[in-house]
Order: structure tokens, then sequence, then C-alpha cells
């Protein structure tokens, strides 16, 4: 078994992939949760060899207990692109064929009081982060320009 308990045959890649991501700033919890996932799978179906079979198979299992959306999928195809990447030629990457279809947003349009209420309570966030005045001032910022959360990444340009 490995740190983070993995038991199958891919356990020690799914760990060095983990650490892989870890050392690259990426500590998603959601990752870990869907690999433990296709990790109890391969132990279930007693599945050693990462091939279309064994990620198609998982795929489709998820599929019959998840909701529409799929952003879980991206977990494993990283991963095996990632066994690609360090040596393992055969992995299979799952094509794009699964990816999921977009789905356009459905904009929320707060009434004024909902806005007031939802500022004033950012202006007053009391966390324990080092990060609290930013998210202050950020949501002061998008208050007094009117700016809408799409927008800010946009406004250099």
């Amino acid at each position: 078994m490995t740190g983070h308990g993995f038991t199958s045959a891919f356990a020690t890649e799914l760990e060095e992939y983990l650490v892989f991501k870890e050392n690259m700033g990426c500590y998603g919890n959601s990752r870990i949760f869907y690999l433990k996932k296709f990790d109890a799978y391969c132990v279930e179906h007693d599945l050693r060899v990462f091939e279309r079979a064994t990620v198609e198979g998982w795929v489709t299992a998820q599929l019959e207990r998840s909701s529409c959306y799929r952003s879980w999928m991206s977990y494993i195809r990283d991963f095996s692109r990632w066994l690609v990447a360090h040596g393992n030629k055969d992995a299979y990457v799952l094509s794009d064929k699964w990816k999921a279809s977009f789905i356009p947003a459905h904009p929320y349009l707060m009434a004024s009081h909902e806005i007031e209420g939802f500022f004033s309570s950012a202006a007053q966030l009391e966390v324990q982060s080092p990060w609290r005045w930013q998210a202050v001032a950020f949501f002061a910022l998008m208050h007094s320009c009117g700016i809408r959360t799409g927008e800010a990444p946009r406004s250099s340009e």
C-alpha cells in the first residue's frame, strides 16, 4: 500500500504521478479521490495492463454513477499522458470522444439588495488566511467598478 492507499498494479505509478503533480503545485483532493476510485476498480477487476479496456471500462462504470459533469475524466487522461511521458509507451490515453460536451453557463443576475449584501459580507470577511486582505480588496474593486467575475481577468485588454 502506498502513502495515498493505492493497492492496484498501478499503485507505484499513481503515487509517483501525485508526487509529480504536487511538485508542480497541484494539490487537488478531487484528483486523489478519483484516482483512488480507479485504483479500487483495477483491484476489483484484477486489471494489470493500462490499456483501452482498463481505462474505458472504468470510465464507463463511473458514468453509470455520475452526473452530467465529467471533469474527473481529465484526471485519468492526465495520468495516462504522464505514464506515456515516463516510459510506458503503450499506456492508453483516453480519447477526445470521451470529453464532456460544453454546457453553457446560465448567469444568475442578483437583485440590488443581494449585491449589497454580498459585498457587505465580503468587506467584513474574517478568515484565518494570509490572503484575506486580497479577497476584500478584490471584491471592493469589483463592486466599485461594476466588474463581473468573468470580466476581471480580461480587464487589462
